[in-house]
């Protein structure tokens, strides 16, 4: 099995982690009651945590009997069988996937479905896929 960790982009988590701590910051700098104040963080520092184990936990693998493993934590888990990939184009589509960073490969497999993955080393997992099946087609930008 070979396995490919996620590329971390931290243009895309500073953000979300910003907006996350203002939420809990905001109450603080308004002198608001104590109970909203700790209600906010109670809410917003597991979400925050939840954020960074997602983005930090995302790896694709790819399996001896020709599948590719896609995981980000416990809450999403992808199977693409390689033998049905067409092609992997590079993109920076901002679209929602398994991919937590803008540096991305779309992978296209069977007619007309596709995934989005950002791992740490492209030509590495590009190479590794052509090797189950010499057919995929890399379209880079």
């Amino acid at each position: 099995m070979k396995e490919f960790k996620a590329k971390v982009s931290y243009g895309l988590l500073i953000p979300v982690l910003i907006l996350l701590l203002g939420a809990v910051l905001l109450p603080i700098l308004q002198q608001a009651p104590m109970s909203r104040i700790l209600l906010m963080a109670s809410i917003m520092l597991p979400v925050m945590a939840m954020v960074l184990y997602l983005f930090l936990s995302t790896n694709y693998r790819i399996t001896e009997d020709g599948q590719l493993l896609i995981t980000s934590g416990f809450l999403y888990k992808h199977t693409v069988d390689i033998s049905k990939i067409t092609s992997v184009t590079a993109t920076r589509n901002p679209i929602a996937g398994p991919a937590p960073s803008l540096d991305r490969l779309e992978v296209k497999y069977e007619k007309w479905n596709s995934v989005v993955v950002s791992p740490q080393d492209k030509l590495a997992f590009i190479k590794a896929l052509q090797l189950v099946n010499p057919q995929v087609e890399y379209l880079g930008k």
